[in-house]
């Protein structure tokens, strides 16, 4: 709380430029738990109401971020999820390319928190062509994203998905939509013998 106050008193400047040394200062911190989160957390959101970085700024950074592992990239994606800019879902779908689980899980709660259809859109599009990586987390998403959009996906891909684990995945989707139209999907999943292993 001490922290939150004592943020809410600076420029938005001045919380950009911390966090983005903050990032910089970790950079040989290779793992989730070496670094403090609640610091970083409560810097973006602090720095969340202001457009600094702009934008397109925003976006930008997070097109010229795309290396194996950063804590700048993780900040900005927590920050783009946080202040929910349009504008940069294409870029974090595009992250379920990379292999990495812990910058993936943040795409996905950047994702949810914005909750637009757009994500589930190209998350549909994609997801019959790509790497199972790429299946395997952004399955998660639709889920999160409550609209009908994502039931609809969650459907459609079921239907032809081949992996049984996968497809355990999508079905779990549909439970946590609570989803009646699936009810009958996942149980005939359930009767062909789903992946216990992931539920």
């Amino acid at each position: 709380i001490k922290q939150r106050l004592e943020f809410s008193q600076w420029s938005p400047d001045k919380l950009w430029a911390e966090l983005y040394d903050y990032a910089r200062r970790c950079e040989d911190k290779r793992y989730a738990n070496d670094i403090d989160h609640n610091y970083a957390d409560n810097l973006i959101t602090a720095l969340a109401p202001f457009d600094v970085p702009d934008s397109a700024t925003l976006c930008g950074l997070l097109a010229a971020e795309k290396a194996e592992f950063r804590w700048l990239e993780i900040f900005l994606v927590a920050l783009a999820g946080e202040r929910r800019v349009p504008a940069t879902i294409p870029s974090l779908v595009d992250r379920y390319r990379i292999d990495t689980d812990y910058l993936l899980e943040c795409v996905t709660d950047s994702l949810a928190r914005m909750g637009d259809p757009e994500a589930v859109r190209l998350v549909r599009a994609a997801f019959p062509n790509e790497s199972w990586g790429f299946r395997n987390f952004s399955s998660a998403v639709l889920a999160d994203i409550k609209h009908q959009e994502s039931e609809d996906a969650l459907l459609a891909l079921l239907e032809t998905e081949p992996n049984a684990s996968i497809r355990t995945m999508l079905c779990v989707g549909l439970c946590q939509l609570f989803s009646q139209s699936g009810i009958e999907a996942v149980c005939r999943e359930i009767a062909r013998g789903y992946d216990r292993g992931v539920d």
